[in-house]
C-alpha cells in the first residue's frame, strides 16, 4: 500500500504555497484576487485531511487519497460559469488548488516498506 513518506514535507511544502498566494492577493485585482481565495480554501482543505488521517490513524495512506482525489472530482465538476463572475472565479481557483495539491502529495506517495 501506498503511503504519504514524509507528510510533515507536504504540509511545510503547503504552508509555503499558501504564503505566496498571500503576496500575490494583496497586490491582485477582484478577479485573481478571488480566484487565489479559492486557491487558498482547497488548500487548507486538504491540508486538514492530512492532518485528520495522521492523527485518527497514524499515517495518510492510499484510502485517504481517495478523497483527495473526490475533491478535486468534486471542484472540477463545480468549475463552470455562475450568474456572479466572484463565484466562477472562486470554483476555477478551488480546482486549480485541489489540483496543485493532489499532485503535490501524489510525487510523495511511496509503497510502505
Amino acid at each position: 500500500m501506498k503511503v504519504l513518506k514524509d507528510p510533515n514535507q507536504v504540509l511545510r511544502i503547503m504552508r509555503a504555497k499558501l504564503d505566496e498566494l498571500h503576496k500575490r492577493f494583496v497586490e491582485a485585482g477582484v478577479g485573481e484576487s478571488t480566484e487565489i481565495s479559492g486557491q487558498e480554501s482547497a488548500i487548507i482543505d486538504i491540508a486538514g485531511n492530512i492532518r485528520h488521517a495522521i492523527e485518527d490513524h497514524g499515517c495518510f495512506g492510499a484510502d485517504d487519497m481517495k478523497c483527495v482525489y473526490d475533491y478535486v472530482d468534486d471542484a472540477k465538476e463545480k468549475c463552470r460559469e455562475y450568474c456572479n463572475p466572484r463565484d466562477t472565479w472562486f470554483m476555477k481557483g478551488r480546482a486549480e488548488g485541489a489540483i496543485w495539491a493532489m499532485k503535490e502529495i501524489e510525487k510523495r506517495m511511496e509503497e510502505e516498506p
